[in-house]
């Protein structure tokens, strides 16, 4: 599994941001097991400390978390979009309500300001400035001692926070249902010791690739010409004063040439050489792979730049080869990376 999991020469600090009620929070990837749609939750007459609901994940009952109960924040009703991110620590599992997963980025240790902890220890573990914006650096392991200990915060029926129309029950219940067929097939000794991958779209068709080339994710950067360029690269963008070569990645890989969505969505890989960034159409979740998983022998016909399909969640997802790609003569031109 060398090739295709590692690159650890240039192991970056990935952050995944999302926000509650207006608010911008941040957790590492480290502890993010993986991203859904919520579904229904369970309530037993007695809840665990600070959980909101219980919901059964791979044959466990695990806590689901609301921050905005936490803090003074606004609790509007979810809805059939409110997303789950389920986390996970050395010892525990759960989940964290969030309304909107914005992005996924790089943040070096020396951009962080650390707060002082009170005697009774914060949620928010210290703060991230990115354009003259805020974000809240959610520490892991203090969400699970929250839910282990009292501690007080809101009162709410959360019930009453669920729609009662009939399509957004079905859509809830319909969650909750293939969790439940999911977990009956899932083994939960190979829980932590998975491999991440961010799963996205090219010409309608899934692809994803491991977490670890992913630096992190521009969106919006304004794209400028690259003359006497190959056909497969786009032009630069700079983030932060550093110059990112951006491919068109449906050229690279040979795919039938149509139109982006959008130009938005860049992926910019993790790379000690190359400085580089991938277009794709759109960006979804990020889930985990077991090393059966990933080399199964779904993928009969050997092709370019591909080193596996795979079957997750109902859907069929081709999987890069990110070696591959980044030592490919492509990426070479007269002996000279083409990259900056």
């Amino acid at each position: 599994m060398a090739g295709l999991m590692d690159n650890s020469n240039n192991k970056n600090d990935l952050y995944m941001v999302f926000d509650c009620a207006n608010v911008k929070y941040a957790v590492n990837i480290d502890n993010v097991l993986e991203v859904m749609k919520l579904p229904a939750l369970e309530y037993p007459q007695k809840l665990p400390n600070n959980a909101v609901g219980l919901l059964r994940y791979n044959n466990i009952m695990i806590n689901i978390f609301d921050v905005r109960f936490y803090f003074d924040s606004d609790i509007s009703q979810y809805d059939v979009y409110t997303k789950l991110i389920i986390l996970k620590t050395d010892e525990s599992i759960f989940g964290i309500i969030a309304q909107n997963i914005d992005d996924v980025i790089n943040i070096k240790e020396d951009s962080i300001q650390k707060l002082p902890f009170s005697e009774e220890k914060n949620l928010v573990e210290s703060l991230y400035k990115i354009d003259n914006e805020s974000i809240n650096i959610l520490d892991a392991y203090t969400v699970e001692d929250l839910l282990k200990n009292k501690v007080n915060n809101k009162k709410f029926d959360v019930k009453t926070l669920f729609p009662n129309d009939e399509y957004s029950v079905q859509k809830f219940e319909e969650r909750t249902a293939y969790l439940k067929e999911k977990s009956n097939s899932t083994d939960i000794q190979n829980i932590f010791t998975k491999e991440k991958f961010l799963s996205f779209t090219l010409n309608e068709s899934n692809y994803c690739m491991n977490l670890n080339y992913v630096k992190e994710i521009a969106k919006n950067a304004k794209i400028s010409t690259l003359p006497c360029s190959a056909d497969f690269v786009d032009g630069l963008i700079t983030l932060r004063g550093k110059f990112f070569t951006v491919i068109n990645l449906k050229s690279f890989l040979g795919l039938k040439k149509q139109e982006y969505k959008s130009k938005k969505n860049i992926i910019i890989i993790n790379s000690e050489e190359l400085q580089l960034g991938f277009i794709v159409d759109e960006i979804y979740e990020i889930f985990e792979l077991t090393e059966e998983e990933i080399f199964n022998d779904h993928f009969l016909n050997a092709a370019p730049f591909i080193f596996n399909e795979i079957v997750k969640n109902g859907k069929l997802y081709t999987i890069l080869d990110m070696p591959d790609i980044l030592n490919s003569d492509k990426m070479v031109i007269d002996d000279e990376k083409i990259m900056f």
